[in-house]
């Protein structure tokens, strides 16, 4: 069925809002390009809010409406197109309200399934969120372009987007010995049936079994000529396979690694893991589909030349079988396409399913949620049987129909060989290569088709992929040199949200910190410690104001080299997997003295020195279990053994016991001394010793000075360690 209103699709699970307001874009001629990239700021892993989808269609000229209407005033008055709010978890595109014998039918563009149409019945189950007097009501989004607006074209940017021809060119000369190989396969299959039809017309019909012998033993080499190319081939296309491969996924995984923290936030892991997993795809067809194609259409061409000098309307039979048994399969492309879109999103959801049981297998036995992650799964599971089973039923259709074209055909040039053999105009030898060449064809025919369906599997593939390379790099400056050890640390006007339609996190702060000096950060929890902490390790970039260091912008200063001059120990530090030296020193140079300087301080020693291997023991997801006093402790080793100017420790010792945390800070002091430290505690011991406490509340600073100024005034900063004075009194 031919559609005018022109679907966009979405790539992720939480990008269906940004790819409805691509179709209404489109619908107006207004090709903005609404890159995820460019709205993060507005996009979480719980997917995108009303308020964000309202206010990143006004940034691109549309008067926006949002609100909730109902159902009859849908269908009398509402301007189409216009996006609905579907499932209460999902954005579609309703485009067309027809009706027929008196009943209502909705034509949608949905960016997960494509073009669906609903009955009234069914439309009111998925759109509607409330009744109010019986009558049913959802959420709309009205769009119409403002007066600034004009028909645009895309602003090509320069991505790092990869596109088949590129990829394949950089190949030049495995595709150049794979053609030859190719072209030396497709000679010897053009010499089998003329081979077929002198055995008969010449030897079989003549009485000469010499020469039958000689035709035999010529195949023989031919086959065995073939074999040997065939090998060769393979081995190639073996190669090929591996340096593509490689190179794609380092490709993909160097380009995630240059994203800003705030990409990763903003999508679910399965989502990653599942791109990840695309790249097969997109190597299948490169290595196979794409070289059995090439061999296909040379032996289609090869051998239909010949069938052609046999018989032009045999040929004629065979091209017109062909065309039919194409246009049959393309029919169901869009469907298939539409499958492959439904097919990613379930998998993704199964794979996040499957990484959050493993990573909360502790907390899922501690709360009894066996059953309800074993339901979730089933229910993933079961989706993903009903769309394998729609797949299934469009290959039947899609199989049925071809066999049926193809042995209509064969039949056909069968009566129609075996009626030109009795006309006398080709001989029986003929006949029998005609139906050597047509069995022949039949599979190039085949593969040329699991071509397509393979082109389409990895071109939706490399688009997800480059939903990714597409994205705009973490922002580096551009100064290379850079020491933070004289001055001040100035905080202007910051603001900082982590959705852009959200709360400010931390609201208009604005400080003046002397370098070289232990700042502890304080607070409640949501305050915004932790925020104000990762970006002053430039993890993220404000959302307005500035970070001044020794009269820098940090913004300024080259990522690499601002965090080789900070050492963090932040609440979510990671260990990989490797042994414990691996671990703290993270780089390939050793420098044994300041390892053992970590380590005594840090406390790892008294673990490590004990373990059979002591630290060549392996940890992380592959090796020994740790528990999080020790893990927090390699932490710090790994901060101390760095050596930065400015340490930063977040909630750096909550998991250790009061004798280590004490010991552990008073081996510290000494090498941070002159040194500037931010630390990030609720511990009274940990804080009370700083030169500078900041009491934040609601993202901004309410209190500032030292431990005793800050009692004595019995503010705010004294009712959250009240208790802990107490006690220690």
């Amino acid at each position: 069925m031919f559609h005018r209103f022109r679907i966009v699709r979405q790539y992720d699970s939480v990008d269906c809002a940004l790819a409805c307001l691509k179709m209404i874009c489109q619908h107006y001629k207004m090709y903005h390009s609404l890159d995820a990239s460019e709205y993060s700021y507005y996009i979480s892993k719980d997917g995108i809010s009303l308020a964000s989808v309202v206010e990143i269609a006004r940034k691109n000229h549309f008067e926006v409406a949002c609100g909730k209407v109902f159902l009859e005033q849908l269908t009398q008055e509402v301007t189409l197109p216009c996006i609905l709010y579907w499932n209460r978890n999902h954005f579609v595109v309703l485009y067309k309200i027809s009706q027929l014998h008196g009943k209502f039918f909705f034509h949608m563009a949905d960016p997960a399934k494509g073009h669906v149409v609903f009955s009234l019945s069914e439309f009111e189950q998925h759109w509607s969120t409330d009744t109010v007097d019986s009558r049913a009501q959802g959420i709309v989004i009205l769009l119409e372009p403002d007066g600034n607006c004009q028909p645009t074209t895309v602003k090509k940017r320069k991505t790092e987007k990869k596109t088949f021809l590129p990829i394949l060119l950089s190949y030049k000369k495995m595709l150049l010995y794979l053609l030859l190989g190719v072209l030396i396969g497709a000679g010897i299959q053009m010499a089998f049936p003329i081979l077929t039809q002198w055995i008969v017309d010449k030897g079989i019909e003549g009485g000469d079994i010499s020469f039958i012998l000689m035709v035999l033993i010529g195949q023989m080499a031919l086959i065995t000529g073939n074999m040997f190319n065939d090998f060769f081939r393979k081995v190639l296309v073996l190669k090929l396979g591996s340096r593509f491969s490689i190179s794609l996924l380092t490709d993909l995984v160097a380009k995630m690694l240059r994203l800003p923290v705030r990409f990763f936030d903003s999508k679910p892991m399965g989502d990653f893991i599942q791109r990840l997993q695309d790249h097969d795809k997109v190597e299948r067809f490169v290595t196979v589909y794409f070289v059995n194609c090439v061999f296909s259409l040379i032996t289609l061409l090869v051998l239909g030349i010949v069938l052609m000098t046999y018989n032009g309307y045999i040929f004629l039979v065979f091209v017109l079988g062909s065309i039919l048994y194409i246009i049959w399969t393309y029919l169901f492309v869009n469907k298939r396409k539409t499958l492959n879109y439904e097919l990613f999103a379930v998998k993704a959801k199964n794979q996040g399913k499957y990484y959050e049981i493993l990573k909360g297998i502790t907390e899922i036995k501690l709360q009894n949620l066996e059953q309800r992650n074993r339901d979730d799964i089933e229910n993933i599971q079961k989706n993903l049987y009903h769309t394998n089973v729609k797949a299934l039923k469009i290959d039947q259709y899609l199989d049925v129909g071809n066999v049926f074209i193809n042995e209509l055909k064969n039949i056909l040039i069968t009566f129609l060989s075996a009626y030109f053999v009795i006309r006398g105009d080709i001989t029986f030898g003929m006949m029998m290569s005609i139906q050597y060449i047509i069995g022949e064809l039949n599979v190039p025919i085949a593969q040329f088709l699991t071509f397509i369906a393979g082109y389409q599997d990895a071109k939706l593939s490399l688009d997800r992929m480059n939903s990714i390379f597409s994205i705009d790099n973490e922002e580096d400056g551009g100064k290379e040199a850079f020491k933070p050890q004289h001055g001040v640390i100035s905080v202007e006007h910051l603001h900082f949200k982590y959705v852009m339609s959200g709360n400010d996190i931390l609201h208009d702060m604005n400080l003046c910190l002397p370098l070289g000096k232990k700042i502890a950060i304080v607070g409640s929890s949501g305050s915004g410690k932790t925020t104000l902490v990762k970006l002053l390790l430039k993890l993220y970039e404000p959302t307005q104001g500035k970070i001044v260091v020794s009269n820098t912008d940090i913004k300024n200063v080259k990522n690499r080299l601002w965090r080789n001059s900070c050492g963090a120990v932040l609440q979510d530090g990671f260990i990989f997997s490797g042994t414990l030296r691996e671990n703290i020193i993270l780089e390939k140079s050793f420098n044994e003295e300041r390892f053992h300087q970590a380590v005594s301080i840090s406390n790892v020693e008294t673990f490590a020195e004990p373990l059979p291997y002591k630290y060549e023991t392996r940890i992380g997801d592959n090796g020994m279990r740790l528990s999080q006093g020790q893990i927090q402790r390699i932490l710090i080793a790994r901060a101390i053994y760095k050596n930065p100017d400015i340490f930063f420790f977040d909630e750096a010792t909550n998991s250790l016991d009061a004798n280590n945390e004490k010991d552990i800070l008073e081996k510290l002091k000494p090498i941070l001394k002159g040194k500037t430290v931010f630390v990030v505690a609720h511990r009274l011991s940990t804080v009370k010793d700083a030169d500078i406490i900041l009491v934040m509340d609601h993202g901004t600073i309410i209190e500032q000075g030292t431990h005793t100024s800050l009692v004595e005034k019995q503010g705010y900063y004294y009712q959250l360690i009240r208790n802990q004075l107490e006690l220690g009194n």
